[in-house]
């Protein structure tokens, strides 16, 4: 059966606006770095959803049920809705429905309310739902699937899932939420180290006991409550204990030792009976041991201390609804672990995500887990196999919070700026339908926000390499599947290639030494060792594969592949050569410097046919047309510009909108430029977008297509013939494929 009713009409954005917050979410954390406090706001649109299936009690998800946060939905706005509108080709449409709309009756002047039955349709899925500046800590998915509760530094934010509505509190400086098993009471813990209990039958009135929960200084990691809702536990950042609280007047119950342990990270189990608890214990003046430890809550008794490898603090923790699973999430590792709380041993080491794991919830009965972090990545996974279900594409800075719903497949994620819904099942017939996030085909999530600059594609259009801050991956073009990492690589821009017959890649490593992998097993084959490696901006093979030619400061190398030795290595120039190419025939590399000359070389006697200055600045990337009549050529702070090098005259110029391209390429066999530029606001309507790629003719220097989809600087451009696709990796951490025949491409 489909699912109608329950999440229709709520993707939009409402304006709500918050702080920034810290690291960590669902089990708390230290507090953000600076990298993990910021978020791009971007504009959001609705889109339709299933029918509800009935729940495993038989009764079907009734999304006009009565609503404490919210009144019933108004007759007159429901039949006021439009139909929606089809989405484009380019996605996969979904099954349309007009759900009963909400009109909130009258709330205080002081709680802002979105009404989302009535915001335009957007036809591309996976949008973020509520946007919200400074993001959410925390998630709540109530028991009956109709309501979601969030919480930032400003607001609680009230999401009545079944009638499409959103709104947020009056200002509360809150950032840990727990819900009482009889979902009665709301508890939550402000940025003040204080703990405030609200009622649920009306959010609105703020809470109604109040209470220090200890040291002022450092924030409250987590709250839980007991089983009977009699107690609700509370641990402090780096305290040596875990308090206990009576929610009924806020009074302090008592208090659990740990002993040496500084806590960083808490959960409880949902009866209540066992603490998850990780942290530091000095032992000696400048030794810190890291431990995981599981603690029996009533005799407040270590019970076991888990071996969690490599040592360190678990940045999430979680347990099953029935208390005997815990799942720990890495904080230096991406790793993601299920430990049995009866033995104390690792049941499951789930792979999959790139970095560490921020928040982890159980769903679906325990069966299934969902996981987020700072790969951006949602991902749930089979609690009894251990295998990956669903990658979940689309978020666009870290993830502080996840949450499954009880009754139907779906989850909801938020990060440093949004909140977005999840259909499991529609993930599952098309990985891609949440990950495209424009015009392209094909989108791969390859590293975090911030990190992408290189990639390189086979001849085959089989692999795809890429780079980012001291890691290199591969991957299967045509699944979108990750084939091997290699991490230890140069920090920075440095570069990475692949061989046209696809068997080897290259990178430079933390040590300035090229390293040789074999394809697609990754196994390291050789090592190109020298002194004058360093600072290096491009590397590239010949196109018969027999040659590695590498730009690095301001030297130039040559290697021979098949045997393994330098052939030359010389000065480009006398400061940093920052981008080259080569002429069809591989017989001369064009180079361009930090001081803006063009220098052309011939790779046989290795030996300065001719240079030029191109500018004052220092030349990002350049390209060559198919018979080496053209040369484009981008400069920091100046326009593209084309060469004639039969005239040495430059014939095109063209501003990109005061971008700074980082990459251009001539697409084969034709007089057309591909190149990155940033957005407008009246070229794309839709601020989420702010990066485009442009075909530009290169003779008259105007636009023949445009494809938008990045939300950060394109750094890098391929084009491979055998796929007949342009792809592109970008600073937003993604690889894009775009379907592009130049032969259908027609100049204006």
């Amino acid at each position: 059966m489909q699912y109608h009713s329950v999440i229709s009409r709520i993707l939009v954005a409402t304006g709500l606006i918050g702080l920034m917050l810290v690291a960590g979410c669902g089990g708390g954390g230290k507090p953000a770095s600076k990298s993990e406090k910021t978020g791009t706001a971007a504009k959001s649109k609705s889109q339709k959803a299933k029918p509800a299936e009935s729940n495993e009690k038989g009764a079907e998800f009734d999304a006009s049920a009565p609503n404490p946060f919210f009144a019933p939905a108004s007759t007159e706005t429901a039949t006021a809705s439009k139909p929606a509108e089809p989405a484009p080709s380019r996605t996969r449409p979904r099954e349309s429905a007009t759900p009963p709309a909400a009109n909130p009756a009258n709330p205080a002047k002081a709680v802002e309310v979105a009404d989302l039955s009535k915001t335009p349709e957007h036809p591309i899925p996976g949008q973020p739902l509520i946007k919200i500046q400074g993001g959410v800590r925390d998630l709540v998915w109530t028991r009956d699937g109709r309501r979601v509760i969030g919480v930032n530094y400003d607001h609680l934010i009230l999401i009545n899932v079944a009638a499409g509505v959103a709104e947020k509190t009056p200002f509360i400086d809150a950032i840990q939420l727990a819900l009482s098993p009889d979902e009665q009471t709301l508890a939550v813990a402000t940025a003040k180290a204080s703990i405030e209990f609200w009622s649920m039958a009306d959010l609105r009135k703020g809470p109604n006991a109040k209470t220090a929960a200890g040291n002022r200084d450092n924030p409250i990691l987590d709250l839980a409550y007991s089983s009977d809702g009699k107690s609700v536990y509370s641990v402090t950042y780096d305290a040596k204990s875990v308090t206990v609280w009576n929610p009924v007047d806020g009074s302090q119950v008592s208090e659990i030792s740990t002993g040496e342990l500084g806590i960083h990270q808490f959960a409880a189990s949902p009866a209540g009976d066992l603490l998850a608890l990780s942290g530091e214990v000095k032992t000696g003046e400048f030794q810190i041991t890291k431990k995981l430890c599981l603690w029996d809550a009533k005799s407040g008794k270590l019970k076991y201390e888990l071996d969690n490898q490599p040592q360190s603090i678990p940045s999430a923790l979680k347990f099953s609804s029935d208390g005997k699973l815990l799942a720990v999430g890495g904080d230096l590792d991406p790793s993601l672990r299920i430990w049995d709380t009866q033995t104390g041993k690792m049941l499951k080491d789930l792979q999959g995500h790139g970095r560490e794991v921020k928040s982890i919830a159980f769903f679906d009965q325990d069966r299934r887990l969902v996981s987020g972090g700072n790969d951006q990545v949602v991902r749930t996974f089979d609690t009894g196999t251990g295998e990956s279900q669903s990658e979940l594409i689309g978020s666009r800075d870290f993830i502080f919070s996840v949450a499954g719903a009880p009754r139907v497949p779906w989850v909801v994620s938020a990060d440093t700026s949004e909140i977005r819904f999840w259909d499991l099942e529609v993930a599952a017939k098309d990985p891609q339908h949440y990950a495209r996030t424009g015009d392209e085909t094909r989108n791969i999530k390859a590293h975090s926000k911030g990190g992408l600059w290189h990639i390189d594609v086979s001849s085959n259009g089989k692999y795809v390499v890429s780079q980012a801050s001291n890691e290199m991956k591969l991957w299967d073009a045509e699944s979108g599947k990750m084939l091997k990492m290699i991490e230890g690589q140069a920090e920075g821009a440095a570069p990475v290639a692949i061989s046209p017959d696809g068997k080897l890649m290259a990178h430079i490593s933390g040590f300035r030494e090229v390293e040789l992998y074999s394809v697609p097993d990754g196994k390291l084959q050789h090592k190109f060792s020298h002194d004058n490696i360093s600072w290096a901006r491009q590397m590239m093979f010949t196109p018969d594969g027999s040659r590695l030619i590498l730009a690095a400061g301001k030297h130039l190398f040559v290697w021979d592949v098949a045997r393994k030795t330098l052939l030359k290595t010389w000065e480009g120039d006398e400061k940093e050569i920052e981008s080259m190419t080569l002429t069809s025939d591989a017989g001369q590399l064009v180079t361009g410097s930090e001081t803006g000359k063009i220098a052309f070389w011939d790779l046989k006697t290795f030996k300065l046919l001719k240079s030029f200055e191109a500018g004052t600045s220092k030349v990002l990337a350049m390209a060559l047309n198919s018979d080496d009549s053209q040369l484009a050529t981008t400069a920091f702070d100046q326009p593209l510009q084309v060469r004639d090098l039969k005239s040495d005259m430059v014939v095109t110029t063209r501003k990109v909108n005061n971008s700074r391209i980082d990459c251009v390429l001539f697409l084969p066999g034709t007089n057309l430029l591909a190149l990155p530029a940033g957005a407008s606001h009246e070229q794309f309507s839709d601020r989420s977008f702010q990066w485009a790629i442009w075909i530009v003719d290169a003779a008259t220097g105007k636009n023949v297509k445009s494809f938008k989809g990045h939300t950060d600087s394109p750094m890098s451009l391929r084009y491979s013939a055998a796929r007949k696709q342009l792809i592109s990796g970008g600073q937003d951490g993604s690889i894009k494929f775009w379907d592009l025949d130049p032969a259908q491409l027609k100049s204006p």
